[in-house]
C-alpha cells in the first residue's frame, strides 16, 4: 500500500473511462493509549572481551654456524742468499787504517814541532815571562781573542794567515788571444735612462789586436750587446753596464761579460743627472707655504679685530656728544685661533707624509747615443778555434821550400 501511494500516477489511457476516482490511503491516528517504548536511560552495557587465542608453541633456538676459516696465504718463495761483496767493506778498512796512520803522523809532527802552546787562561802574565819563540807562539795562538783594538786583531788574524801560491800556466796561442785587461773602445747607438733596466747596444770603433800583435781579433764595426740595471741610490751619478755580446761582421760571437767603464777606466758610465728635486720635494713645499699664509691670515684678522672700537656721535636735540667704547668679542678671537692652529697642523701632517713618500725617489741619469763608452774585458777571450797556429804554418812553408829545392836540384 505505501509503495502504491508513493508511486507516481500511470499516465491515462486513451481507452479509459473518464468517470474513474482516485482515493488515497488512510491511516489511523496514534491513541493516547498506547503505551510508550521503554528506554534504559544511565545504564552503559560494555561488552565482553573475547578469548586470548592460545599461544603458538615455542621453537627451538637455531644455531648460526661459524663460517670456515680462510685459506691460508700464500708465502712468496724465498729470496736466495746475496753472495757477499767483500770489496766495500775492504775499501771502509783501508780508508780507515789510512786516518789512523794520518792522524798518527799529525801527532808526532806536533810533539816534534818547535813551537810552544801556553795556557794563559788561568794565569795572564804567564805567557809574558816566556822567552824567545814561546812569546810569539803564544801571542799567534790567541790571535784576536780579547782585543778591543779592531787594527790589533787584523794584524792578529793577517799574521796567521799563509801566503797563497798560484801556478803559472803557458799560453802557446798568444797569436789569437785578447787578454784580460784589454781595453775595447766603443760608441753608443741607444740612449739610456736609468728608470728601468734594459738592454744597451754599441759599436766598436778602433781595432783590438792579438796579444802578440800578429793580427787583429776584433775589427772596428763589431758590436757589442749588453744590459744596464736601474734602481740607482740617492746620489749615485754613475749607470753600471755589463757587456755580455761580441758580434763581429764575418758573423763570429763571443760572449764577453765584463764591466763599462769610461774613458779613465772608472766603473759605471757617466751622464746628466737628474735628482726629481720638484717631484721630491714640490708637494711638501707648497703644503706648508698654504699652512703658513693660513696661520698668517688668522692672526691678521686678530691683530684688525683686538683693539677696542670707539664710536662717537651727537646729540641733535642736546648737542652733546657721547662716546661709547666697544670691546672686541673673545669668543670669536678664540675659535678663530683654534681653527687656524687646526687647519695649520693638519696641513703640517699631510705635507710631513708627502715628503715622507717622494725623499726616497732615486734619481735618473741620461746616457746619449753617440756617447764614447770602454769595456775592460773581464777574461781572455781565446780565438784559436778560428785561426790556424803560425808556428804549423812556418814548418808547412819550410817544408814546401825543401821540397821545391829538392825537386830543382833533381
Amino acid at each position: 500500500m505505501i509503495y502504491a501511494a508513493t508511486r507516481a500516477p500511470d499516465k491515462p489511457l486513451l481507452t479509459a473511462s473518464d468517470g474513474e476516482e482516485f482515493h488515497t490511503t488512510q491511516f489511523p491516528a496514534p491513541g493516547l493509549d498506547t503505551p510508550r517504548p521503554q528506554l534504559d536511560n544511565g545504564t552503559l552495557k560494555i561488552p565482553t572481551a573475547p578469548e586470548e587465542p592460545p599461544a603458538a608453541p615455542a621453537q627451538p633456538p637455531s644455531t648460526i654456524e661459524a663460517p670456515p676459516p680462510p685459506p691460508p696465504a700464500l708465502q712468496p718463495p724465498a729470496a736466495p742468499p746475496q753472495v757477499q761483496d767483500d770489496s766495500e767493506a775492504r775499501r771502509l778498512a783501508e780508508e780507515e787504517r789510512r786516518r789512523q796512520e794520518e792522524e798518527e803522523r799529525r801527532k808526532w809532527e806536533r810533539l816534534r814541532a818547535k813551537q810552544l802552546v801556553v795556557d794563559s787562561g788561568d794565569a795572564p802574565g804567564s805567557a809574558s815571562a816566556l822567552g824567545g819563540n814561546g812569546t810569539d807562539a803564544a801571542a799567534a795562538g790567541n790571535a784576536g781573542e780579547g782585543e778591543e783594538d779592531p787594527n790589533r786583531r787584523f794584524l792578529a788574524r793577517a799574521s796567521q794567515s799563509g801566503a797563497d801560491t798560484s801556478k803559472a800556466t803557458m799560453n802557446p796561442r798568444t797569436d789569437a788571444l785578447v787578454a784580460q785587461g784589454t781595453m775595447i773602445k766603443g760608441v753608443l747607438e741607444t740612449a739610456i735612462q736609468s728608470d728601468l733596466a734594459g738592454m744597451v747596444r754599441a759599436v766598436v770603433s778602433e781595432d783590438v789586436w792579438s796579444f802578440d800583435g800578429r793580427r787583429v781579433l776584433i775589427p772596428g764595426g763589431s758590436r757589442l750587446i749588453g744590459e744596464y740595471r736601474s734602481g740607482l741610490a740617492t746620489g749615485q751619478t754613475r749607470v753600471f753596464i755589463v757587456w755580455t755580446r761580441l758580434l763581429r761582421s764575418d758573423g763570429m760571437s763571443v760572449q764577453l761579460g765584463s764591466t763599462g767603464t769610461d774613458e779613465l777606466g772608472r766603473s759605471g758610465m757617466p751622464g746628466e743627472v737628474d735628482n726629481h728635486y720638484f717631484e721630491r720635494f714640490g708637494s711638501a713645499i707648497l703644503l706648508s707655504v698654504v699652512g703658513g699664509a693660513t696661520q698668517f691670515i688668522a692672526n691678521l684678522g686678530t691683530d684688525q679685530n683686538g683693539s677696542n672700537t670707539n664710536q662717537t656721535y651727537t646729540d641733535p636735540q642736546t648737542g652733546q656728544t657721547v662716546t661709547i667704547q666697544t670691546q672686541p668679542n673673545q669668543y670669536v678671537q678664540n675659535a678663530r685661533q683654534i681653527g687656524a692652529q687646526q687647519v695649520s697642523q693638519s696641513l703640517n701632517r699631510i705635507a710631513e707624509e708627502a715628503l715622507r713618500n717622494s725623499i726616497n725617489i732615486a734619481p735618473t741619469i741620461h746616457v746619449d747615443q753617440g756617447s764614447r763608452i770602454m769595456v775592460f774585458v773581464r777574461r781572455d777571450l781565446d780565438f784559436s778555434e778560428f785561426y790556424p797556429d803560425p808556428v804549423r804554418e812556418a814548418l808547412t812553408e819550410i817544408r814546401r821550400e825543401r821540397a821545391a829545392k829538392n825537386r830543382l836540384s833533381k
